[in-house]
């Protein structure tokens, strides 16, 4: 069980990083609204962190949630 655990939480601290680094890029690029690259970037600590605690898991995967939708509306509102 703990070998699945460790498993677990080491998909979410790679997709942490990744995370982190498209909010980098959103930022630095300015294609995508400012507020969305931060949010972006608080997914991605989110996940980079939750195996310290199960409420920031939990509050990284609301904040995942309002991500992608913001993301979907943004990128359906471009040509």
């Amino acid at each position: 069980m703990s070998a699945v655990m460790g498993l677990s939480y080491a998909g979410d601290h790679a997709c942490g990083w990744f995370t982190l680094v498209i909010g980098w890029a959103a930022l630095k690029t300015g294609k995508l609204p400012r507020m969305l690259g931060y949010l972006i970037l608080l997914v991605g600590l989110c996940f980079l962190f939750d195996f310290l605690s199960m409420l920031l898991a939990l509050v990284g995967l609301l904040l995942l949630a309002i991500m992608s939708l913001w993301l979907g509306i943004v990128l359906m509102r471009t040509k």
